[in-house]
């Protein structure tokens, strides 16, 4: 039996710039715990697809998760 691998999207929060946030922060605001720290906070989150690269954002984590796992994974077959 052969089994298939699938490479699984990381989800990441991301500043209102794009970038990649990485500082800690408030679960339901965003708002860095560290104000001094120089980060703007959360304004969404961000994940590449691993199958064509597309790079789907939404403000909200469930949203990006929903679109990985259903609406954009069915493109992919075959």
């Amino acid at each position: 039996m052969t089994t298939t691998r699938t490479r699984a999207a990381r989800i990441r929060r991301v500043h209102a710039d794009g970038t990649t946030c990485e500082h800690q922060v408030h679960p339901r605001t965003g708002r860095p715990r560290d104000p001094a720290g120089g980060c703007t906070g959360r304004t969404g989150y961000s994940a590449d697809c691993p199958g064509c690269g597309e790079t789907i954002t939404h403000d909200l984590r469930v949203v990006v998760a929903d679109e990985l796992k259903y609406r954009h994974r069915h493109r992919h077959t075959a």
